[in-house]
């Protein structure tokens, strides 16, 4: 490409210009959610680099003296030097990369102890539940993963949109370097909280735990098992609603779990002007939802003794299907970022199913591929076997 621009001389102004603007866009916006220094100074010196490449690629563009556009070259080169050796350090030092062998990652990683707390709530809780826990382990979001227990502290570079609008307008504390980490550990003595998400068991070194609201279970040497003492649950019933609009100028990040256990949030909920004017929720209900032994399929019940809505803290996106009773129901988007669904009076069996989106499209898509790349190559074989013959 840039023997290409050096030869002729031309390029796309307006691709250059939107490239520009978007890189720019880009990294401004990486910067303001940024919380620490070293990733903020990452995305400066990536802007810099990137609007210094940009000229550079311009000038090349405009000037024909060709000793001049070798100087522009070799500007060019250093950036593009000076971009990766920045991005490469603060990947490797501020992401706090994996050394082999440290002792101390791969012991909290693979603990004994850690490993008979979770089986103890394995053996003894049979509901769908959260575990947590409340001091930083061998990584500072994704234990989970490795020790297989559901949790709510996670990292992902393509977080779901639902989630990061419910966590950013209700609970920004849960966010850990950036919008795209959540870790448990900054919230866990706000036990409402936990219980809101569902957490009902918390791991913890801390003797201290019984004063934010848990309970000790078990000790497993260094590892305490502590259990919410109040009522954490994926899925809850209520009949009283709030718009989302109204939410969000009553929320002020402190009073979010207040608002939430006292109404569900709907795009067309009820307006309310205060929190005060929010009626209590009195309708008397349980849902109890199968540890899944797949992550794809859940099970359990519902019961309720009036017209509901039910929230599950299952985040919100295309592919969730939920049966009430083996029938198919609409799904809502509920407490800006969870599953709901209307639930009538009485006990119902539940089902919930997820399948990700176009998966059935795509495996067909593929195979029409693949049997058009098989007849190209018999093709081929047939044409070239036929020319040797001749």
């Amino acid at each position: 490409m840039l023997d290409w621009l050096m030869e002729t001389g031309k390029i796309s102004y307006v691709g250059l210009a939107l490239t520009t603007l978007l890189m720019i866009k880009v990294y401004h916006l990486g910067y303001d959610r940024s919380f620490f220094v070293g990733h903020k100074t990452n995305a400066s010196i990536l802007a810099m680099t990137g609007e210094i490449m940009a000229a550079a690629v311009l000038c090349m563009a405009l000037v024909k003296r060709e000793s001049f556009r070798r100087g522009l070259y070799g500007i060019l080169a250093l950036a593009v030097v000076v971009n990766m050796v920045s991005e490469g350090n603060a990947c490797f030092v501020d992401r706090v990369s994996l050394k082999k062998g440290d002792p101390e990652y791969f012991g909290e990683l693979y603990s004994r102890d850690i490993q008979q707390a979770l089986n103890y709530v394995r053996a003894t809780d049979p509901e769908f539940c959260r575990v947590e826990k409340a001091y930083v382990g061998a990584t500072a979001c994704m234990d989970s993963l490795a020790q297989e227990y559901r949790g709510i502290s996670t990292y992902n570079s393509t977080m779901n949109g639902n989630l990061k609008d419910f966590v950013q307008t209700c609970y920004p504390g849960l966010m850990y370097s950036d919008t795209n980490h959540y870790q448990f550990v900054k919230v866990a003595e706000d036990s409402e909280f936990a219980a809101f998400c569902g957490v009902r068991y918390v791991l913890s070194k801390d003797a201290g735990m019984s004063q934010y609201g848990y309970k000790l279970v078990k000790r497993f040497g260094d590892v305490r098992l502590y259990k919410n003492t109040n009522s954490a649950c994926i899925g809850t019933v209520q009949t009283v609603s709030i718009s989302e609009e109204s939410f969000r100028k009553l929320c002020d990040g402190e009073n979010s779990v207040d608002i939430l256990n006292r109404a569900i949030v709907l795009e067309n909920g009820q307006n309310y002007d205060s929190i005060d004017k929010i009626p209590e929720d009195e309708n008397e209900s349980r849902i109890f939802l199968n540890s899944p032994k797949k992550e794809s399929e859940i099970s359990g019940w519902v019961t309720s003794e009036k017209n509901g809505y039910a929230v599950f803290k299952i985040p919100y996106e295309n592919g969730w299907k939920i049966y009430l009773d083996g029938e198919e129901q609409e799904i809502e988007k509920a407490d800006l970022g969870f599953l709901g669904i209307k639930v009538p009076a009485g006990s119902h069996r539940l089902q919930l199913e997820f399948s990700p989106p176009l998966l059935e499209q795509g495996l067909k898509l593929s195979a029409v591929f693949w049997a058009l790349y098989l007849l190209f190559l018999l093709q081929f074989y047939y044409d070239r076997r036929k020319a040797n013959q001749n």
